[in-house]
């Protein structure tokens, strides 16, 4: 076990956290929440929900982003991986900070996901790798847990393991069935996963 203080608009709070789960939180907090961890470091959570900029709203996205900020209080649209960018380079460059948790909601397949208007496969990852490289920076590969929150993607093995190696090494999530809007950021209702540290991969 260990612990951690989360500092939230001045009035820090102390919590305890099996750190053994790879950070798989059972608490309430939200995305640009800081966390002082061993060595006084600070961490940041983010969580983007994909913006398809459709005439009509995507309810599947509609639904998950209020489940989120409803039940982890913070997330962020995104209309493409630019967006992504942007936050975590602004936020972790003012505060001096890396990411801890980064959670992506979108649609996807065995085949991908897609984040707004970009589109992650194993195909096409000469084109996405180098614009996910721009921000490994900011992670890192011992404490860094990244959730590709999409149907299927689970089911493909090589694209986590791709997206962990762009990230510089971190560990990486996809769950193997269809994900519901309606689902936290809790593992339990959501099936089989497999989570990736580059060639590394476990099921649960």
């Amino acid at each position: 076990m260990g612990t951690l203080v989360i500092l939230r608009e001045g009035s820090p709070v102390t919590i305890t956290v099996n750190l053994a789960l790879n950070f798989q939180w059972r608490i309430t907090m939200g995305n640009n929440v800081f966390t002082a961890g061993t060595m006084g470091k600070k961490w940041a959570h983010f969580i983007f929900v994909a913006d398809y900029q459709k005439t009509i709203p995507d309810i599947a996205m509609v639904v998950s982003k209020f489940s989120f900020d409803r039940f982890d209080r913070g997330s962020k649209w995104a209309t493409s991986w630019n967006d992504v960018v942007h936050s975590v380079k602004t936020l972790c460059e003012k505060e001096k900070c890396k990411v801890a948790l980064f959670r992506l909601s979108c649609h996807g397949n065995q085949n991908g996901f897609k984040l707004g208007s970009s589109v992650f496969t194993e195909k096409n990852k000469d084109k996405w790798k180098p614009e996910v490289e721009k921000i490994a920076k900011y992670f890192d590969p011992n404490v860094s847990f990244v959730t590709i929150d999409a149907c299927k993607t689970g089911q493909n093995q090589r694209l986590l393991q791709f997206f962990s190696e762009a990230l510089g090494g971190v560990k990486v999530r996809g769950y193997e069935k269809n994900q519901s809007g309606f689902s936290t950021t809790e593992e339990n209702d959501r099936g089989n996963f497999i989570t990736c540290k580059v060639e590394i991969c476990q099921t649960n």
